[in-house]
């Protein structure tokens, strides 16, 4: 069976949605490696800013008994070539559109006949470190900069690199307490942060592995701009035409769920942090209010201060969330332990990583290779309107200023469905790209 999509022409692509599997091997338990590119009906690769593995699915039509004869049962690796040509790049080795995937088989499911001599399947595949990761258990002692212990477990237990961005100056002595080597990073991610921002360890398709803040992130240049125009400026099957295209959304929708009630629950607007120091016997309780700076759009923070509930704005709800840290800063020298380096910056952390519930949308475009989580999106969504209200849109502007602006990519679907190749993307911002206590106009 062809996986090639049928949108090109001369081997080249003439819309993003265009792809060709260039090879799919599957690696047996002696060695064997077999050629499973034919029965390869559709694939969906999965990337989460919140997961440290990927994640894929490929659906299989056998007619040739590869789960018997090969004995598979799960654990063996597959190995994934994708390529679109664009312009003049005509091969897999210097295309900059391009995938190169290894994964190994977690789990085989949906098994169905659709007819005699022929089985169908799904192998949910995840990256090799996933393995590991489940094979041991670390209940060890460490000192260090907490980047740091996060990148030996990587190589020296999980058996991988990570890249890595941020400035983490936070170093902890310990014991891991019997966790596996991704469960302790998640532990240890707990207490990291720079400079008051959370860090996230996550997996990706094209860069492996990655360790980043969110200042890094959201300071990054946008990867790309988007619209959601339902007209073409270009002409169809020009070069120009194919640009376009990778910036148009194809279809958006959101349940939104834009709740000031959670975010005072989580924290985002104010809380209140109590420590206790369990050998000194002193105690110390520092409030947190929210703080206009590092986010992903400079113009506008998600609430108003004109809101208000038993005479205190939103920012002065310090009861609304509540942490309580025991120290013991007396149990090294001159060390801090686990708890000690959160204490200043966990209300703020708390914050910046809640906020980003504010407003999340989904969106579907055509496919692009190199796109990853963790990158910055930058959206000009058109008003939705009607005849009564037109002629105030023309005067006003047509760009809808609560769903545009700035997002980054926090779950992503490279979905392939034999024809065609798209993008399921999950987007979240923390802020609006206006002042929402400035004047109101609506009607006017």
């Amino acid at each position: 069976m062809s996986n090639n999509a049928s949108k090109t022409s001369g081997g080249r692509a003439t819309l993003p949605n265009s792809y060709t599997v260039e090879s799919f091997t599957v690696t047996l338990n002696d060695g064997t490696k077999i050629n499973a590119k034919d029965l390869l009906v559709s694939f969906v690769i999965h990337e989460s800013l919140f997961s440290p593995t990927i994640n894929a699915e490929f659906r299989i039509l056998d007619g040739f008994g590869m789960l018997v004869d090969g004995h598979i049962i799960g654990g063996e690796e597959v190995e994934l070539k994708v390529i679109r040509i664009d312009n003049s790049k005509d091969t897999y080795a210097n295309s900059s559109n391009k995938i190169h995937l290894k994964l190994n088989i977690a789990n085989i499911f949906d098994h169905t006949t659709p007819k005699v001599g022929l089985q169908s399947y799904t192998l949910t595949c995840l990256s090799k470190h996933a393995f590991i990761n489940i094979s041991k258990t670390l209940n060890r002692s460490f000192t260090g900069v907490i980047h740091d212990l996060i990148d030996k477990i990587c190589s020296n237990d999980l058996k991988t690199k990570i890249n890595s961005t941020g400035n983490s100056s936070d170093e902890i002595v310990g014991i891991y307490p019997d966790l596996k080597p991704l469960d302790a990073i998640q532990w240890l991610l707990r207490n990291i942060s720079d400079e008051t921002t959370p860090y996230f360890f996550y997996d990706t398709i094209q860069d492996g592995l990655q360790l980043n803040s969110y200042k890094q992130l959201i300071n990054e240049d946008s990867y790309r701009k988007y619209n959601n125009s339902p007209f073409f400026q270009t002409t169809v099957g020009t070069k120009e035409y194919f640009e376009e295209s990778t910036r148009k959304i194809t279809s958006l929708n959101s349940d939104l769920n834009m709740s000031i009630y959670k975010s005072i629950d989580s924290g985002v607007y104010a809380s209140r942090t109590d420590s206790l120091d369990i050998s000194t016997k002193s105690y110390k309780r520092s409030d947190y209010s929210y703080k206009n700076n590092e986010k992903i759009n400079s113009s506008g923070k998600p609430f108003s201060d004109k809101i208000e509930f038993d005479n205190r704005i939103l920012s002065e709800n310090y009861d609304s969330k509540q942490f309580c840290i025991t120290k013991n800063s007396l149990s090294f020298n001159t060390k801090n332990n686990y708890h000690n380096v959160i204490e200043e910056s966990i209300g703020d952390k708390n914050s910046k990583f809640n906020a980003l519930s504010f407003i999340g949308l989904d969106m579907t475009t055509y496919g692009d290779l190199n796109m990853t989580v963790g990158k910055i999106l930058d959206l000009n969504i058109m008003k939705s309107t009607d005849s009564n209200v037109q002629d105030r849109n023309r005067k006003n502007g047509m760009v809808d200023k609560l769903l545009s602006g700035k997002y980054i990519i926090t779950e992503l679907a490279h979905v392939f469905n034999g024809t065609e190749y798209i993008c399921d993307i999950g987007i979240q911002k923390d802020s609006l790209t206006y002042n929402i206590d400035s004047d109101i106009k609506i009607g006017k």
